[in-house]
């Protein structure tokens, strides 16, 4: 889920992309959000809600790339940052 978040993204681009379930997606970015990983970021008028990567989770999905990396996973570059 992380190494997908570029940018700013939906709800929905997100829990798809990441080819998950909306009830298990939602708690995902929940924990996500619990341990400082990303952000909520709600429109002035409160009707569309978007998620921001943090520094944090930005550093935590390096790490989890650099590990596939090391152990010779191919990763699709469109897929991944």
């Amino acid at each position: 889920m992380l190494c997908m978040m570029k940018t700013i993204h939906t709800p929905t681009r997100i829990i798809y992309g990441a080819n998950l379930n909306t009830r298990v997606g939602n708690e995902c970015l929940e924990y996500l959000i619990e341990h400082g990983l990303i952000e909520r970021v709600v429109s002035i008028t409160g009707k569309r809600t978007r998620y921001n990567l943090l520094p944090k989770g930005r550093g935590c999905a390096d790490t989890y790339l650099e590990i596939l990396y090391t152990l010779g996973v191919k990763v699709d570059s469109e897929t991944w940052w």
